[in-house]
């Protein structure tokens, strides 16, 4: 009887340890410097809105900044997004300034260190 109960006892605790360790959900980066930033939880009916790269060459003690907006239909709903980095690490950021996953719009700011430039990937998923 005893091993009966305490056979229950390790699998409640069991499973509720599994249920803590559940990662949390998916949250949109507003800031994120040096390293990718990306959601893409795909859908079936999810398709590629946009892809576009941005590429800004260094300046000598200058930092370059790029804001970019993509707009979509009013219907258009955007599931998600990536932001990618391509080729080596300048130092460079990229700041969500609006929009995002769930509305029809994104609008990111892009920018380099001083005297860097950047080489970003752009891509927006969505239905």
């Amino acid at each position: 009887m005893f091993q009966m109960k305490l056979f229950v006892l390790l699998s409640v605790l069991s499973v509720a340890a599994l249920v803590a360790a559940q990662p949390a959900e998916l949250d949109e980066s507003s800031y994120v410097e040096d390293q990718d930033v990306s959601l893409i939880p795909l859908e079936r009916s999810n398709r590629l809105l946009v892809r576009r790269q941005f590429i800004a060459s260094a300046a000598a003690n200058t930092i370059r900044t790029v804001n970019y907006t993509w707009r979509g239909a009013a219907g258009t709903r955007i599931s998600s997004w990536s932001v990618s980095r391509v080729g080596a690490a300048q130092g460079a950021s990229v700041t969500r300034t609006g929009g995002g996953v769930g509305s029809n719009f994104l609008s990111i700011r892009m920018q380099s260190a001083r005297g860097r430039g950047f080489n970003y990937m752009l891509e927006i998923w969505g239905r």
